[in-house]
Parts: C-alpha cells; sequence; structure tokens
C-alpha cells in the first residue's frame, strides 16, 4: 500500500478518536459497529511501514475499550 492510503487510512483512525473524545458516538452505537470496526483495526496495527499509523491505532483501541468498557460482555 501507497503513502496516500497510508494517510487517508490514519486520518479515519484519527477522526474515529475525535468522534469518541468528543461523545459524538454513543458506547451503544460504537458497539454495534464494533464487528465491522474490528478487521480494519487489525490491519492498521499490523503495518510495519507505518510505526505512526500503528500508535494511533493503538491510542484508538484504548479509547474504544474505555469508551465500552460498561457495556462489554463475556463475548
Amino acid at each position: 500500500m501507497g503513502k496516500p492510503q497510508g494517510k487517508i487510512r490514519k486520518a479515519g483512525i484519527i477522526n474515529l478518536i475525535k468522534m469518541i473524545e468528543k461523545d459524538i458516538i454513543s458506547g451503544e452505537n460504537l458497539m454495534k459497529c464494533i464487528k465491522e470496526l474490528i478487521p480494519p483495526i487489525k490491519t492498521c496495527l499490523t503495518d510495519d511501514w507505518a510505526p505512526d499509523l500503528r500508535f494511533v491505532t493503538c491510542v484508538l483501541c484504548e479509547k474504544i475499550l474505555l469508551h465500552v468498557k460498561d457495556l462489554i460482555d463475556y463475548e
């Protein structure tokens, strides 16, 4: 993947972080789409050539877990 796609993916991750930080997306709505979010998040975490993308993706994972911590069940 080239640099433009990496920048777009990074921008998407940062937008999700900002949406969570500003409570634009509720924990309930985030849980509704979590199954669709996991594959692209995993892909961003495995991009060896883009450490900054991996870092912001780790920040996103932390924000998601903190935002939905009361809504997570055993599954």
